[in-house]
């Protein structure tokens, strides 16, 4: 498996909450700080590869994300920022 955050600063999971994992059809995603920064939200396969990407406006405190047309699997969700990312394994 290759490493998704190579090269990147991790910064705390607590900024972020998925659920729920496993999932059917969507997530929903919480953050725990208003002024998060988060500019980009991916989901990649275990590969590495994205497989799923769009930005962030604003600075939502919640966000439903529609993940039905991916098969059956793990999948790392990558939130970015200036600072760093967050990363969150999720199952479908």
């Amino acid at each position: 498996m290759t490493d998704p955050n190579a090269g990147t600063i991790e910064l705390d999971k607590q900024l972020v909450s998925i659920a729920p994992n496993p999932f059917e059809d969507h997530i929903e995603v919480q953050f725990s700080n208003v002024d998060h920064g988060f500019k980009q939200i991916e989901i990649l396969n275990l590969e590495g590869k994205i497989v799923k990407s769009f930005g962030v406006d604003g600075n939502p405190t919640n966000m439903v994300i529609n993940l039905d047309e991916l098969s059956k699997g793990s999948y790392v969700v990558r939130f970015v920022s200036d600072e760093g990312t967050v990363s969150h394994m999720i199952v479908k």
